[in-house]
C-alpha cells in the first residue's frame, strides 16, 4: 500500500486541478516502477496498492528501488516549487489461508507506521511474519525484515 505524503499541501498551496495531475503522475511513476504482470490501482484519495504477482521480498526491494529513483527524478525535474513528493509504503505478504482484508489491514498499519517515522524522510517497515511464500503484496527493500530506516530522497 502506498500513500502520498502531505498531499493536501498540493491541493491547498497549488489547487485541485495540479493536485489531480500530481496524483496522475504518480500513478504513472509506479507503473513505471512495476512489470507488466503487475498491478497498481488507486485504493482511494491518495491511496494506492500495488500488487505483485509471483514476487519474493527481494523482487519488491527491485520496485521500490525504481520507486525511489523515479520519485528523486520528479522531485529534482521541479515540477512542484516548494514541494517535493515523498511516500509512504506498506508491505504485506499474502499467504494461503489469509483473507484480502486481513492482508490490506497489516499493508495499511505499516504504511501508517511509516508515515509516523518518516518526519519529512522517505521510510519503508517491512514486516514478515511468516514464511516467505510466491504471492506477495505490497512493497519493501530492507535487508532485515524487522528493521525500519528512513532513506532521503534527492541525494
Amino acid at each position: 500500500m502506498v500513500d502520498v505524503n502531505n498531499f493536501k499541501q498540493v491541493n491547498t498551496k497549488f489547487g485541485h486541478l495540479t493536485g489531480d495531475t500530481v496524483l496522475a503522475e504518480f500513478a504513472a511513476l509506479l507503473k513505471a516502477s512495476i512489470r507488466g504482470s503487475d498491478a497498481v490501482v488507486r485504493y482511494g484519495g491518495d491511496e494506492f496498492l500495488i500488487l505483485l504477482a509471483d514476487t519474493t521480498i527481494i523482487g519488491s526491494e527491485k520496485v521500490v528501488d525504481r520507486i525511489n529513483k523515479h520519485l528523486a527524478k520528479w522531485n529534482i525535474a521541479g515540477h512542484l516549487d516548494g514541494f517535493q513528493l515523498r511516500a509512504s509504503i506498506g508491505v504485506a505478504e499474502w499467504h494461503d489461508g489469509e483473507s484480502l482484508d486481513e492482508v490490506l489491514d497489516v499493508a495499511d498499519q505499516k504504511m501508517y507506521e511509516n508515515k509516523t517515522l518518516q518526519c519529512g524522510t522517505h521510510a519503508i517497515h517491512i514486516s514478515d511474519d511468516k514464511d516467505s511464500r510466491n504471492e506477495q503484496i505490497g512493497l519493501g527493500h530492507l535487508r532485515n525484515p524487522t528493521q525500519t530506516t528512513t532513506d532521503h530522497l534527492g541525494k
